[in-house]
């Protein structure tokens, strides 16, 4: 089976999708069909002071409003960012245990990192291509791409990325969006379900 997973990126209070994330649902959507795929997952938790919802969430109602089966659309609710997109995905992924072929759909300006981060996090077990929409980048955001990068070597630059459990620990209590720091720690014991 094949599956699509897009990262999300911003929307409105209301759960309206900004232009760029809306680029990145289109092209899921595009891949979805064009590759003949059984699912899509998207990922990010509630990450407006001003809004309950998730964005993961926000994008399944939008691609659902551009013709995805509902069915066929699995969210998750705790990625905070691309390291997390990477754990959580790779928790999807081994529950399911039926997968073999993975589409992974960002901007052109971060795809590099998240190839760089979902091959070191996800086994090579399974065959990974991806995908870029084209976004109005700015240097900024490639600086802000390069020191993200380092801060992930930084934080799992001992971990051999075999036991998703000790990754989930290390995001739990290194990582400042899970531990605490900027956003309410996770307990990896209670992770919301993918639904």
């Amino acid at each position: 089976m094949n599956l699509v997973i897009v990262l999300c990126h911003l929307m409105n209070k209301d759960g309206v999708l900004n232009e760029e994330s809306k680029l990145r649902a289109n092209l899921a959507k595009k891949i979805f069909f064009e590759k003949k795929c059984d699912f899509l997952l998207t990922l990010g938790h509630d990450y407006r002071k001003d809004s309950n919802l998730p964005i993961s969430h926000s994008f399944k109602n939008y691609l659902v409003k551009e013709n995805l089966p509902s069915n066929k659309i699995f969210t998750d609710i705790n990625s905070r960012d691309t390291v997390g997109d990477a754990i959580f995905s790779r928790l999807f992924i081994e529950e399911k245990k039926f997968f073999k072929k993975i589409y992974i759909v960002s901007s052109d300006y971060h795809i590099k990192r998240v190839q760089i981060i979902f091959k070191k996090i996800i086994s090579n077990k399974y065959s990974l291509e991806f995908f870029s929409s084209k976004s109005k980048t700015k240097i900024q955001k490639i600086k802000e791409e390069k020191s993200s990068t380092k801060a992930f070597f930084q934080t799992f630059k001992k971990e051999d990325f075999k036991s998703l459990n000790t990754l989930l620990l290390k995001l739990a209590s290194q990582h400042p969006y899970y531990n605490g720091e900027i956003y309410k720690s996770i307990d990896i014991r209670s992770l919301q379900k993918i639904k």
